[in-house]
């Protein structure tokens, strides 16, 4: 698990481009016909792992005329990605294997990142998301950005990760957090989440994407 918090400014600009996006009807139209939506849509189809009230689309690259949001995301998943490769190099160094140590310094050298697709999230009051994961689109990593929360009482609005047999450990095994306005957290596609409903009045809006790592041969690095 990876975690930052975003300045003022970025989020400010970030929150900017999502809301002028969301105003415009005739991408999102186009996105309805092209059936671009990503896991999850608007009220009137109600589909079972989704949000019931707010909306989730696509984030257009040609939106993104800055190139705010890609070199923010690809450097988040480039700096995940040496995080995973130092603690790999650190179990590695106690086997006393210094070639393949090296090699492993090398290939963190030469990593990297392809944000494989990026989507932006309005929840209202009793939006949620089912348990689900993202390593069937091919994923390295998985990542969400929160950018407006509304004042809610724990534990709702909360979002839970679940790793492999973590609900029938002694511990439970499950991390649950309500998110704050600027925190961001990226996370191994695989492991399984969902995002609990909030009863306030306002929008919970965040940015979600699915990122790979790349080597120098253009390979996915699992």
């Amino acid at each position: 698990m990876f975690y930052m918090s975003l300045n003022d400014s970025d989020i400010k600009d970030l929150l900017n481009l999502i809301n002028d996006l969301s105003k415009h009807q005739d991408i999102k139209d186009k996105a309805d016909a092209s059936g671009q939506i990503i896991k999850g849509t608007r009220a009137k189809e109600n589909q079972k792992n989704s949000i019931v009230d707010g909306e989730i689309y696509p984030i257009p690259p040609d939106f993104d005329h800055k190139n705010i949001i890609n070199e923010l995301l690809t450097n988040l998943t480039l700096t995940y990605a040496q995080i995973v490769n130092s603690h790999v190099e650190d179990d590695i160094a106690l086997m006393d294997d210094s070639k393949a140590l090296e090699n492993l310094k090398q290939m963190g050298k030469e990593f990297t990142a392809q944000i494989q697709a990026v989507w932006y999230v309005k929840m209202k009051q009793g939006d949620f998301h089912i348990l689900h994961e993202h390593s069937t689109s091919g994923a390295t990593f998985s990542g969400a950005i929160y950018l407006n929360v509304p004042d809610i009482p724990w534990p709702q609005g909360s979002i839970s990760w679940i790793p492999p047999g973590g609900r029938n450990t002694m511990y439970n095994g499950k991390w649950q957090i309500q998110p704050k306005v600027g925190d961001v957290f990226m996370w191994p596609a695989w492991l399984m989440h969902t995002v609990y409903p909030f009863q306030a009045e306002g929008e919970r809006t965040m940015i979600s994407f699915n990122s790979v790592v790349l080597n120098k041969d253009g390979e996915k690095v699992v």
